[in-house]
């Protein structure tokens, strides 16, 4: 049996709790936590086998993992991380950035500089069936920085007027 070396393992512990905290809502691993939770007990492993390449030639199970052999894995989990979550968010993952990327792609195939709120609906009934599912993709676009969405005033009593969606200027210009 192999045995952990205490600061190893405190290292990997402090990965574990660092996993849990981004799998809260809100957070960048919130829509992956499925991925996530198996995460820290895929580090260990790796740490094992990177551990039994090091000692291939001795007897491994009478050795500790290393704080260095630990940081290894660690760091390769970190790389498989970003990447899984580049994937996952590829694949549509995340409801609200499928969304988002649904959005954009509308704006760019009609190279819209500006639009309102009531128009993306109107074109994109099929997809977003209310407009708060819509405004939950144009503030995810915004907060990326890809536009920004202006709220109308209310001038006078009745139905206030559709907020106004203007792309950022150097992407609009980029589509002349």
């Amino acid at each position: 049996m192999t045995i952990v070396g205490h600061e190893a393992y405190a290292e990997w512990h402090e990965f574990q709790r660092a996993i849990e905290i981004r799998m809260q809502p809100g957070r960048e691993l919130e829509h992956f936590t499925d991925w996530a939770g198996k995460a820290p007990g895929a580090a260990a492993r790796l740490a094992g086998v990177l551990h039994g390449i090091k000692h291939a030639h001795g007897m491994p199970w009478e050795a500790a993992i290393t704080t260095e052999t630990m940081t290894a894995a660690l760091e390769i989990m970190a790389v498989i991380t970003r990447h899984s979550l580049a994937a996952l968010d590829m694949m549509g993952a995340d409801p609200t950035i499928a969304a988002a990327r649904h959005v954009w792609d509308w704006i760019e195939r009609g190279r819209l500089p500006s639009f309102t709120v009531r128009e993306a609906f109107n074109a994109l009934r099929g997809t977003f069936p209310r407009v708060a599912m819509l405004r939950e993709a144009l503030e995810a676009l915004e907060e990326r920085g890809y536009l920004e969405v202006i709220e109308s005033p209310r001038d006078g009593p009745g139905r206030p007027s559709s907020p106004l969606v203007r792309v950022r200027p150097e992407i609009a210009r980029a589509w002349q």
